[in-house]
């Protein structure tokens, strides 16, 4: 529980940061990018929304992703290979898009599943790990452990399920978030 509570903690301080340090995203100003800048703030104040922060991943690829869990640490970033391969509308569109991940609180909802998925993930290859090492203890000190394998055993299974369920859950809600997302926009 107490590991539970700090993951939740780290991820839910943190996200933001994890997000922009893992993907080498950089701040996407007004006086940086005034006509990515413009075109965001144009969609929010036609939604009503506030602003979020903008990012800007200096790569050929085109991609453009939101996230954040509330209104302070929401962002929505773009690569650069996006920003010159289309037009001012599809780009709109696009940041439409992203901008109904964050209306429809989307992105909050799959960084809550990515965090359980881990979790369980990670919980599971722990167990595991601790399994493989009993398995090389001698005999006769397994034998003066009783069951306890056999619980380690039914609990490894159990979070295997969870990571499985987590994951087929996320794969799930991300599909038809999707969908929901391209109406909205």
């Amino acid at each position: 529980l107490t590991v539970t509570v700090i993951w939740f903690l780290i991820s839910y301080f943190f996200q933001g940061a994890m997000v922009r340090s893992l993907s080498h995203s950089h701040s996407g100003a007004r006086t940086e990018e005034p006509q990515l800048y413009n075109l965001v703030e144009n969609l929010c104040i036609a939604n009503g929304m506030k602003m979020p922060a903008l990012h800007i991943i200096e790569t050929r690829a085109r991609n453009a992703f939101a996230s954040g869990i509330n209104d302070s640490t929401y962002a929505v970033t773009v690569t650069r290979g996006l920003l010159q391969s289309l037009s001012k509308d599809e780009l709109e569109a696009v940041l439409a898009h992203e901008l109904t991940h964050i209306i429809n609180r989307d992105v909050r909802l799959m960084m809550v599943c990515v965090v359980f998925t881990g979790m369980l993930g990670v919980s599971a290859q722990i167990l595991w790990r601790n399994m493989r090492y009993s398995l090389r203890i001698p005999s006769d000190r397994r034998r003066n452990q009783g069951g306890g394998f056999i619980v380690l055993f039914f609990i490894l299974i159990v979070l295997w399920v969870g990571y499985a369920a987590t994951l087929l859950t996320r794969l799930a809600l991300s599909r038809r978030r999707e969908y929901m997302a391209d109406a909205g926009a």
